[in-house]
């Protein structure tokens, strides 16, 4: 008999903005991946501190993947880089992956925020 997959709730699923947490199966570390889709702007930065900084209670190490991203914005890019910097001080590991379209990463780049978007570990 096969199990059923059930489909995870996630965390967040609004102001255009999708949130998942996957904690690690690894019983040895304290680890979670945590998906972002959609709109990253303005309107959901705010929303999505108070919504994820919780999550770094039961966690050392946090890995963010943006995928399926809509649009980007400052603001929330200064989002991920408070949690990157003052999670850092507590001794926290922060990486943060984006799969972005090409826009988005010439604008991104363009920016000087590559190193904190794509693929890095605490500043």
């Amino acid at each position: 008999m096969q199990k059923e997959k059930t489909k995870q709730t996630p965390l967040i699923d609004e102001k255009g903005l999708t949130v998942w947490v996957k904690p690690s199966r690894r019983k040895t570390i304290r680890k979670t991946r945590v998906d972002i889709e959609g709109t990253l702007t303005i309107n959901a930065a705010n929303f999505f501190l108070d919504h994820i900084k919780p999550v770094f209670e039961n966690y050392d190490y946090v890995d963010f993947y943006l995928n399926k991203i809509e649009s980007v914005d400052l603001s929330f890019i200064q989002s991920l880089y408070h949690l990157k910097t003052f999670f850092a001080k507590q001794d926290k590991v922060v990486t943060v992956d984006a799969q972005l379209t090409d826009d988005l990463k010439k604008i991104i780049t363009q920016s000087g925020f590559e190193k904190l978007i794509l693929k890095t570990k605490n500043v």
